[in-house]
């Protein structure tokens, strides 16, 4: 099917520079990306990723970095502290967070 819709959206400049350099390194275009992304909405009937409001108390992991220092410091922690029983911390996941399918 020939492409002839067309799509105009403002992002700011430097998401655009970023995703273009992550699209071309994997060989696409913007408008290739942008379709897969329209496609895989479609097949998902919603965002093809998970969507939600932050959760207070969590973390956001915003890049390789973070994830790093999150590792870090809870390895840190385990060393000084030692292991925690799997009860316990699912109690207090529940307890701080209200996360009821644990």
């Amino acid at each position: 099917m020939p492409r002839s819709a067309t799509i105009f959206a403002r992002v700011e400049p430097e998401v655009k520079e970023q995703a273009e350099r992550i699209y071309t390194e994997l060989g696409v275009s913007m408008s290739n990306a942008l379709e897969i992304f329209l496609r895989a909405s479609i097949r998902e009937q919603g965002f093809p990723f998970a969507v939600n409001l932050s959760r207070p108390g969590f973390k956001e992991v915003k890049s390789r970095e973070d994830i790093d220092t999150a590792l870090r410091e809870g390895f840190d922690s385990l060393e000084q502290h030692g292991a925690i029983p799997a009860a316990q911390v699912k109690d207090h996941l529940r307890a701080k967070y209200g996360l009821d399918n644990l």
